[in-house]
Parts: C-alpha cells; sequence; structure tokens
C-alpha cells in the first residue's frame, strides 16, 4: 500500500459530516503519522518482511485439554 493510499484512508476514516474539512485533514494527518511513523519516512514495510511466530499444530503427542 502506497503513502497516498494510507493518507486518503486516513481521511475516510476521520470525515464527519458535523466537521469542517480542516479539522478533518488535521486529524487524518495525526492518524496517517501515527499509522507510518515520522514524517521522514517515505516508505511502508513489505509485509512479506514481518517475522512470524511458528504456529503449533495439534499432534497425537500433543492432546488436547478437553479429551
Amino acid at each position: 500500500m502506497d503513502r497516498e493510499t494510507v493518507r486518503l484512508e486516513c481521511l475516510k476514516l476521520v470525515s464527519r459530516v458535523d466537521e469542517t474539512p480542516e479539522t478533518a485533514i488535521t486529524k487524518a494527518k495525526a492518524l496517517e503519522n501515527y499509522v507510518l511513523g515520522s514524517e521522514t519516512d517515505k516508505s511502508i514495510n513489505d509485509p512479506k518482511d514481518v517475522k512470524k511466530s511458528p504456529v503449533r499444530i495439534k499432534t497425537s503427542d500433543n492432546p488436547s485439554v478437553l479429551s
């Protein structure tokens, strides 16, 4: 997901009909900074780079507590 898409999604999340557009933009910028990190970081981590913990699969050696 690129930065422009994240910015648009943030704006969608905070937009309300009872507030001014300037208020929504201010809130969206704060949310964008929270989600993406610092202003100077222009890249978003690739989900493929995230390390996942191994999944433990139940086997006959690992009986269920409920059985």
